[in-house]
């Protein structure tokens, strides 16, 4: 029996932030899934986890406007399927627009091009199956791709291509696919409202592998209350993240006494914002913005801290977060977490359980729930035990890995079903 073929369609690869795409990957082909990946967009960062890179070989990246290829495989499929091409790129373009018109006018007719590129690619290829993640271009190139090839295509929806101003697609993406992927329980809710049944969609969290050491509880628990709390958070320097507000608890948990450090690893629009911040607040002592790492350096950093915290907001257009993969990894560290009742993030940080839940936007609030546990590192020990616990029942990438290679070979059996039928 041949491996399932599978092409991931994705808007750029790699890319530093989305990591967790790279291990999906790995996990997956190791469960015998033969993966090819197509880029739509070369990428923009030098940094390039390990993982990614061995995944290099496997990468097409689909040609650019200059390119004689791309035209070359528009006039292709125009001779081929005329009705079909027209009829997509027209569906495709009169989707209800979201912000700047003739940007996303421009993208879209871009991600049109690259989709039929992408279907000249995997032509004779034997492909079984595209899948795509986030509810956006990506996935509206796999939409086109799959179209024009008559196969089978399933997205992976996250957070910011449901609940920003990139949800434009969204309701096409979602009517369209084969089959839908919500990476939590809270965005499944949210795509039943845009899905007329409830079948076709999966609740798949994205996974982390706990295959390092176990973390100690009596080393944690060990702790002398009066050591400097160290105190860790990664993400992009965004607004979704709420470093602004972690920033404000520090300064107040430095009026109030609290012998503390702070480490933020991200980069992003708002690094010149939250150093003025930082200087302003006299705190360039105890907060330290290290910049964007790699994979391996971020996993590294777990170990060296206390707890983690990630104050995710809601945006005024409506962005969040999903479930922050650094959250997920942290847990795994058996660091306790803190973080805001924000999307489906409670269902990893449970309130005095796996951690501390505050409200979005409250930095007294954060700062106290800090301070709770700067004074008490036996329950920071039982909350990053019960972490680890729960990232290892509900988040283990071999366990998640698994269901999701199971989505595939559903979705090819029925759509091969239905082929032969027809």
């Amino acid at each position: 029996m041949s491996p399932l073929r599978v092409a991931y369609i994705l808007q750029y690869f790699p890319r530093l932030t989305e990591t967790f795409v790279a291990d999906e990957i790995r996990s997956i082909r190791a469960r015998g899934v033969d993966v090819q990946i197509i880029s739509l967009l070369t990428p923009r960062s030098g940094l390039v986890s390990p993982t990614s890179r061995q995944l290099l070989t496997s990468t097409w990246y689909v040609p650019g406007p200059f390119s004689l290829r791309l035209w070359r495989d528009q006039i292709s499929f125009l001779r081929k399927s005329p009705m079909l091409y027209r009829r997509l790129l027209v569906t495709l373009l009169t989707q209800p627009y979201s912000g700047n018109r003739l940007t996303l006018f421009l993208k879209r007719l871009m991600t049109f091009f690259k989709g039929v590129a992408a279907a000249s690619h995997l032509s004779g290829t034997d492909v079984d199956l595209l899948h795509a993640h986030f509810a956006w271009l990506p996935a509206a190139a796999a939409w086109i791709c799959a179209r024009l090839l008559a196969k089978p295509f399933t997205v992976t929806v996250h957070a910011y291509d449901l609940y920003s101003q990139k949800n434009d697609l969204a309701p096409l993406i979602v009517r369209e696919a084969t089959h839908l992927i919500a990476i939590s329980e809270f965005n499944k809710a949210h795509l039943l409202s845009l899905r007329a049944a409830g079948a076709g969609i999966s609740v798949i969290h994205c996974g982390v592998d706990l295959a390092g050491p176990e973390p100690s509880l009596d080393t944690r628990a060990g702790m002398a209350a009066n050591t400097p709390l160290r105190i860790l958070s990664v993400g992009s320097l965004v607004e979704k993240k709420g470093h602004r507000f972690l920033i404000s608890a520090c300064r107040i948990l430095q009026e109030q006494g609290v012998d503390f450090t702070c480490t933020i690893i991200g980069a992003g629009p708002q690094e010149a914002e939250l150093r003025r911040q930082i200087v302003t607040s006299q705190l360039a002592e105890r907060v330290e913005l290290l910049g964007a790492r790699t994979h391996p350096e971020v996993l590294a950093s777990y170990p060296a801290h206390d707890l983690f915290t990630l104050p995710s907001v809601v945006t005024a257009d409506g962005d969040r977060d999903g479930i922050p993969v650094v959250l997920i990894e942290a847990g795994s560290a058996g660091l306790p977490l803190i973080s805001t009742c924000v999307s489906g993030i409670p269902e990893l940080v449970l309130h005095q359980q796996t951690g501390w839940l505050v409200p979005p936007g409250d930095a007294l609030a954060l700062a106290e729930a800090i301070r709770t546990l700067a004074l008490d590192p036996a329950l920071r020990a039982r909350l990053g035990q019960n972490a680890r616990t729960l990232v290892q029942d509900r988040f283990n990438i071999q366990s998640t890995s698994a269901q999701l290679e199971e989505v595939f070979q559903a979705t090819h059996r029925e759509w091969a079903g239905h082929a032969d039928i027809v």
